[in-house]
């Protein structure tokens, strides 16, 4: 059965964008290789490696998820949830797929209930469970390679989403984050070894920043929602500094516990760890030199960086 699987596949084969390849099958375009309702999810692989579907909503009763309440509020809440390999391939034996690398998901992030539209405010629109998966897959020359795959909405549906809802909208952010997940994927296949990420970590934070793109609009009244769509807010010119200045501008305010974003003409912004605008300044001329040395401020560190500026992209 083994050797059989290994001459079957290879990832131009196993890997269809929106499916789940069947081990049962040897086919990703089998009838067991897309949910039945939009609502589902992959739950993981029966023994035989076929794989098993369950709706959002079970799947949190399931792992006794204490948020599953708040999907039945109004307006309904938006929840993620976290799966590891171990979890999504726990009944599958040996020689039906499993440990196999030729297709192996390495983890997900299941995003539920989410409208189709994207516009969180749409109380007619379909929801689905979006389901964003890091899979390994392996060719017939032996090379591997990370991809991203979404189940439940298609990559061109959100960016069709994110060009009519504006930049602000939760589409463009959840396109922005796609982006970045897929360009770290592809980095990390692009070297002459794959030395593969910190699965846990990283899903972790992706399911992070995805409960950020999606929660901060539940709490904003209409008017402060259409604000924020449109940009005007005047925190504008503070967010614009903080995403486009190098990572040197950015310094970490020891004792206040911010982050201090160093912009043009000694204009400094002062935001939370958690990305929130406190304030802006006018900076005295060596008042940065000043506070570095008596060590009251310093750089954020590279990941410091980018993790600051992953905050603020999902607001």
């Amino acid at each position: 059965m083994r050797s059989q699987l290994a001459t079957a596949l290879s990832s131009e084969l196993a890997f269809l964008a929106g499916q789940i390849y069947c081990f049962q099958c040897l086919a990703a375009d089998c009838a067991h290789a897309t949910p039945l309702k939009p609502r589902d999810t992959f739950s993981g692989y029966s023994p035989t490696g076929r794989p098993c579907w369950l709706s959002f909503t079970n799947l949190c009763i399931e792992r006794k998820d204490t948020r599953v309440d708040t999907l039945f509020s109004e307006p309904p809440e938006i929840i993620a949830i976290s799966q590891s390999n171990q979890e999504l391939q726990a009944d599958l034996l040996p020689d039906f797929g499993q440990g196999n690398v030729i297709f192996n998901v390495l983890g997900q992030v299941v995003v539920g209930l989410v409208p189709r539209t994207l516009k969180l405010h749409h109380a007619h629109s379909e929801r689905v469970a979006l389901t964003l998966q890091i899979v390994e897959s392996q060719s017939s020359n032996q090379s591997k390679r990370l991809r991203l795959n979404l189940i439940g909405m298609t990559l061109d549906e959100i960016i069709e989403a994110a060009s009519e809802h504006g930049a602000r909208s939760v589409a463009e952010g959840l396109r922005r984050t796609i982006q970045r997940v897929r360009h770290q994927l592809a980095a990390v296949s692009s070297g002459p070894q794959i030395n593969l990420p910190e699965i846990e970590p990283f899903l972790s934070r992706l399911k992070g920043d995805l409960e950020r793109i999606f929660r901060p609009a539940r709490r904003r009244t209409q008017h402060a929602q259409q604000r924020h769509l449109g940009g005007q807010r005047p925190t504008s010119l503070a967010m614009t500094d903080a995403l486009n200045v190098p990572k040197e501008r950015l310094l970490r305010d020891i004792e206040r516990h911010t982050v201090i974003v160093l912009g043009k003409k000694n204009r400094a912004h002062v935001f939370s760890l958690q990305g929130r605008h406190v304030t802006s300044l006018q900076l005295k001329p060596g008042e940065v030199d000043r506070k570095n040395k008596r060590k009251r401020w310093r750089m954020l560190t590279r990941d410091e960086a980018l993790d600051f500026k992953r905050i603020l992209e999902s607001i």
